[in-house]
């Protein structure tokens, strides 16, 4: 079965470049996480290629572990993903670093800190991620660090949007654990807080991660430039 997708993919994407050949457009088609949907990436993509001739983006929003299958099979001519796997048929290009953090809303008993205890997050309700993203497994790794799971807090919600998320969170519902990156908007507008968790080491990269036989290397260099330039403004 995912010997045909692969050949049906292959096929597709030969047609679609003797299309764009003929017609002189250029098409990608761009796998992104749940977590990199909600920060400046997307934001980046579209001025470092709003000059570019008929240049015709597709992005599609994703698991991690959906996006490999796709990039495999060349459903995907790149992705956006958090942290890296083994594997030697992938290559990464590191665009970013970013933590995960507890998000709180500004009215927050507790928004006034820069950080928490972990016994001050075992008494609060949080809102986390489903078990599959990278989110909620780096979190968990976190806690198994400190000899602590899961069961040890008072997860009263899981659901698979961000936007959700953040958006129970300023009206009152619970807190989350989510990444910096994806909270960023509504920190720079004062709609959440952003605090560390004391002893729990959340850090990860950001990365383009592409097949070794992409070809376009520039193309995702001029992306990680524009991306630093923006986040530089």
């Amino acid at each position: 079965m995912r010997y045909a997708q692969r050949m049906a993919a292959l096929t597709n994407n030969l047609k679609q470049a003797l299309k764009n050949e003929k017609e002189q457009i250029h098409s990608l088609t761009i796998g992104i996480t749940h977590t990199a949907e909600s920060s400046a990436i997307i934001e980046a993509l579209a001025a470092y290629t709003n000059n570019l001739d008929r240049l015709n983006l597709k992005i599609l929003t994703n698991t991690t572990d959906n996006l490999y299958t796709m990039l495999r099979t060349y459903e995907l001519d790149f992705a956006f993903v958090e942290g890296k796997i083994a594997d030697p048929a992938f290559r990464y290009l590191m665009l970013d670093t970013d933590c995960l953090v507890l998000a709180v809303p500004p009215t927050h008993r507790l928004a006034k800190q820069s950080m928490i205890s972990i016994h001050q997050l075992k008494e609060e309700k949080l809102i986390l991620r489903l078990p599959n993203s990278n989110t909620r497994n780096l979190f968990t790794a976190s806690l198994e660090t400190q000899g602590l799971s899961i069961d040890d807090f008072n997860v009263t919600m899981e659901i698979d949007s961000i936007a959700s998320i953040k958006d129970l969170i300023r009206r009152g519902f619970g807190v989350s654990i989510l990444a910096r990156s994806a909270c960023m908007d509504e920190i720079k507008k004062e709609k959440l807080v952003a605090l560390s968790v004391e002893n729990l080491s959340m850090m990860r990269e950001i990365n383009i991660v592409y097949l070794k036989d992409y070809e376009h290397l520039d193309f995702l260099n001029g992306i990680v430039k524009r991306y630093n330039e923006m986040q530089r403004k």
